[in-house]
Order: structure tokens, then C-alpha cells, then sequence
């Protein structure tokens, strides 16, 4: 059951988002099959450009417990091979505990960039115990909220 509500709230997030690039005027089509690195093509007919789009959600449990960031990708220990493989934007969706949404949208460049520096920022913390090989990755929300509602990135 825990799987399926996980799957639940990121095909919630997805067309969350979808509903808002038809709202911008924009045309989105969500991909089949659950593709690794793009959740959404999206074709702008102002600008005649198309982009993909990653979506990442995470969602607040009831009882208001907040969610402190949105898991990326499972082994960081790869985490270059996983950048030269983004092809696309990233919009990190934040259900509340009132299923309210906030939307945070990073180019693909901005996402990149900013990964890596929390990651190599991480790596070079002091600490007491070496880091686990093959721990997940992580964008920390404090770290986006200067991108939330910035659908332009998505163009730039």
C-alpha cells in the first residue's frame, strides 16, 4: 500500500503540473511507461520550442510532519553519470498537509548546478563516519524555494 500511495501523489504531482502548462497556454503530454528521465514533453507554440520535464514530488503526512527535501536519483555515488544523462528541466512539486501545491521549476543547467554544489558542499562536511557508499540524492526544499512558480525556466 505505502508503494502505491508513493505512486499516487507523483502521478498527482505529474498532472499538477500538466494542468498548470495548459493553463500558461503551453501544450504537455505526459510520457508512457513511466520513462526514467521524462515524465513530460511539453511544446511552447509562442517560443515553437518543446522541453522535457522531470517531475519530483513529495507530499506532507496529515498530521502537518513537513518533508525537508525531494529524493533525486539512489546512489550518488553516480551522480555525474546521472547529470550527463538530465535532458531536460526538473519541477519539484510540494503537496502540503492541505493538498495545497507548490511548484518549484529549475532549467536543466540551474538544476545541474545547484545539485552538485549541495553535493560536493555535503561531501566535504567534516564528519565522524565516512558517507555510506550508494546513498540516495537529495535536493533539499530550502534550496528551491527561490524557483517556486518560475515556469519561465522551463524555456530558458
Amino acid at each position: 500500500m505505502k508503494d502505491f500511495n508513493k505512486n499516487l501523489t507523483g502521478l498527482a504531482g505529474e498532472c499538477a503540473v500538466m494542468t498548470q502548462l495548459c493553463l500558461k497556454g503551453y501544450a504537455p503530454s505526459m510520457t508512457y511507461n513511466n520513462c526514467p528521465s521524462i515524465d513530460i514533453i511539453c511544446y511552447n507554440p509562442e517560443l515553437k520550442k518543446t522541453v522535457t520535464i522531470q517531475v519530483k514530488t513529495v507530499r506532507e503526512k496529515k498530521n502537518g510532519n513537513k518533508i525537508y527535501s525531494f529524493p533525486v536519483m539512489g546512489n550518488r555515488d553516480k551522480r555525474e553519470d546521472f547529470y550527463k544523462e538530465v535532458s531536460g528541466a526538473f519541477v519539484f512539486v510540494y503537496i502540503d498537509c492541505n493538498d495545497l501545491f507548490h511548484f518549484y521549476i529549475l532549467s536543466k543547467e540551474q538544476f545541474i548546478t545547484l545539485s552538485r554544489k549541495i553535493e560536493d558542499d555535503y561531501d566535504a562536511l567534516v564528519r565522524s563516519k565516512p558517507i555510506k557508499p550508494k546513498s540516495p540524492m537529495a535536493m533539499p526544499r530550502k534550496h528551491v524555494v527561490e524557483f517556486e512558480d518560475k515556469w519561465y525556466n522551463l524555456w530558458i
